[in-house]
């Protein structure tokens, strides 16, 4: 949530990031959602094995607070390898992990080696 996407637009885009994940099957063995919010420093709001239900996960995210601060994705997608699929339980399987990173533009740090890194 940087400072250029403002609280209003950034309450639009999470009403939008759930109701979108509000249509996955929730669970230990379904889909897992995790979100980290990124500025200057990204913040791991909802850890990706925490919620085992559609209802809990959708109020985790409502509760998400607007931060503001600059737009660093690489940083964010760094943190996001190292501290969300490195973590989880299924981790060691050959389960297909999908990162989606919304952004309000260009990114204020090198986002080309974090995103590199990221695909092995």
């Amino acid at each position: 949530g940087s400072f250029s996407v403002g609280p209003k637009d950034f309450e639009i885009v999470k009403n939008w990031i759930v109701n979108i994940s509000s249509s996955f099957e929730i669970g230990t063995t379904f889909t897992k959602v995790g979100v980290i919010q990124y500025s200057d420093e990204p913040l791991l709001e909802i850890p990706l094995d925490k919620y085992r239900s559609n209802e809990d996960l959708m109020k985790a995210m409502e509760a998400i607070l607007y931060r503001g601060g600059n737009t660093r994705t690489g940083k964010a997608i760094t943190f996001g390898v190292n501290n969300v699929f490195a973590t989880s339980t299924r981790a060691a399987n050959a389960v297909t992990k999908v990162a989606i990173v919304l952004t309000d533009g260009k990114s204020q740090d090198d986002v080309k080696h974090s995103a590199e890194e990221a695909r092995r």
